[in-house]
């Protein structure tokens, strides 16, 4: 336990350095929640990361996969932004686990009229995030991972480019308190943001996370996860993050998050996730000021032959096959 202790503590105090006085970052999809279930937790899910999606979370959480695992995951905000992912993990046994995503957002097409009065469109800003992440168990109960991000940005349908590299690296110690775990994760560590034809920089968002996660079964067939969460972004103060899942029988999950200190996000979120067999659908509903965006991931589990994923949001649907 001390040898697991003092790891996370040193984690702890080499990423404090890394993150200064509060100002303006670049990178949308570096900021941008993902999945459905952390988002409808309320994001508090640095000790709680045991799916694809601790890729963004917490890398080391991957160790938790332990059959091949696929999610696709699209949003549409319905103000012509959307957000699309897709992920893969497979555990590599002894090795460890690897896992990687591609994760896409759009910002729309604009429509104006050229210097000959033609009317014409082109795309605001569209961004690409590969992230390429591997975790493996030091004991029994600590786990560590990092990830490594490869960030492109185009606006006006190309004309500015740029790109970016970065990590994340994060620890999970599951503490000998039965249920209780703690997590940390630094991320966003890397290069700055810069568009050809442009002077500017923009510093990517460093971000300190500290979470912790108690686990517990007060009645047969149910179990409860709740989760906290403390946030330091380098361009903003701190905030906190708390969430809540209860499992029915491993078929229902209820879910439930509340937020403090976000300026532009509402506090509240909630959803849902239903599994049947090796497939799990989830929804989530994130309260912002001035709409609610509803997430929704369906990811199948299968450790042979293949992995299939569908996701659905908005008006959109999309099918993916891996072999």
């Amino acid at each position: 336990m001390k040898k697991s202790c003092f790891i996370l503590m040193y984690i702890t105090a080499f990423i404090s350095p890394f993150y200064g006085s509060a100002g303006t970052s670049g990178g949308v999809l570096l900021k941008q929640f993902v999945g459905a279930r952390a988002p409808a937790m309320g994001e508090a899910f640095v000790a709680v990361a045991d799916d694809i999606y601790a890729l963004h979370y917490n890398p080391a959480g991957l160790v938790k996969i332990n059959k091949e695992f696929s999610a696709i995951y699209y949003k549409d905000q319905t103000v012509d932004f959307s957000y699309g992912l897709i992920g893969y993990g497979q555990s590599l046994k002894k090795i460890g686990t690897l896992a990687g995503s591609l994760f896409v957002y759009d910002a729309g097409k604009i429509s104006y009229e050229d210097e000959q009065g033609n009317l014409a469109t082109f795309n605001v800003q569209q961004d690409y995030l590969y992230t390429l992440g591997f975790a493996r168990k030091l004991t029994k109960d600590l786990s560590l991972g990092t990830n490594f991000k490869t960030y492109i940005s185009e606006l006006k349908n190309g004309y500015y480019k740029a790109n970016s590299f970065c990590f994340d690296m994060g620890g999970l110690y599951n503490t000998p308190v039965k249920g209780f775990s703690i997590g940390a994760v630094l991320q966003n560590v890397g290069t700055a943001i810069k568009y050809t034809k442009m002077e500017e920089k923009d510093p990517l968002p460093k971000t300190i996370r500290f979470g912790t996660a108690y686990r517990f079964q007060p009645l047969k067939g149910y179990k409860f996860t709740l989760s906290a969460d403390i946030v330091k972004p380098n361009d903003n103060d701190l905030r906190k993050n708390f969430g809540m899942e209860c499992s029915v029988r491993d078929l229902l999950y209820l879910r439930a998050g509340y937020k403090i200190g976000y300026d532009f996000v509402g506090n509240y979120s909630f959803g849902i996730g239903l599994r049947l067999s090796e497939v799990q659908i989830d929804y989530g509903a994130v309260i912002q000021k001035f709409l609610m965006i509803n997430p929704v991931s369906i990811s199948w589990k299968k450790s042979k032959k293949q992995v299939k994923a569908i996701s659905s949001g908005g008006n959109m649907e999309r099918v993916s096959i891996i072999k």
